[in-house]
């Protein structure tokens, strides 16, 4: 009997999914299909730099298998790119790491949200890493606490993995925030902390009502 296929996790998901040459109708081309996971172990190791040992790590496969989905990756886009071929990016077998359906209820009472002034009306701060202040807010009653995170406007690097580490301290297992980096991700993965990126532009109260929405 052959063993189950282990399920990859990922933490991003697509902006756009498919690419084509300019001026060719869709019903005219080939389409490669790249999987999530393979889009993922390409973009920890071309995009953000990460060693094949750390980026396995994040999505919890074996070095051996990330080798592989990492060279199908490569060989996929290659293949497009010089047959001129259109490529699809879907399926696969994948988990997204914070995905919402994963939280426990009690998970989610106490949010954490990166926010650019000291109350819920304060706009959300797209830098997690450099965020001056976070909001700790109890979804329910909306009560809140300021947590002051200036320290790291002096810090030359490293500024995302400390207010990662600041944020773990909180016991908050929630934060929305702008978006996250490499390595403060997998700071808070490991302290079993999730994360929601793309609250720009909409203030503390209205990240936390969309949030509970979703």
């Amino acid at each position: 009997m052959p063993r189950r296929r282990r399920c990859r996790f990922i933490q991003n998901r697509p902006i756009v999914n498919l690419y084509k040459p300019c001026g060719i109708p869709q019903r005219d081309i080939k389409i490669l299909t790249l999987s999530l996971e393979e889009l993922e172990a390409i973009r920890l190791v071309d995009m953000e730099k990460m060693e094949q040992t750390e980026a396995c790590k994040l999505m919890d496969v074996s070095r051996p298998t990330f080798s592989r989905v990492l060279s199908s990756a490569r060989r996929i886009i290659a293949e497009a790119l010089v047959g001129g071929y259109a490529l699809s990016i879907e399926g696969g077998d994948f988990k997204h790491i914070n995905d919402k359906d994963n939280l426990e209820e009690s998970e989610m009472t106490k949010i954490v949200v990166s926010a650019m002034g000291e109350d819920l009306d304060a706009k959300v701060d797209g830098r997690f890493g450099r965020s001056n202040q976070f909001i700790l807010v109890d979804s329910e009653s909306l009560e809140f606490e300021v947590i002051d995170n200036s320290g790291v406007s002096a810090m030359g690097s490293g500024a995302g993995i400390q207010t990662a580490e600041m944020i773990i301290k909180t016991g908050a297992k929630i934060v929305l925030t702008g978006a996250v980096g490499p390595k403060a991700s997998a700071v808070l993965n490991a302290g079993g902390v999730k994360y929601f990126e793309g609250y720009n532009g909409m203030s503390v109260k209205q990240a936390v009502e969309k949030f509970k929405a979703e």
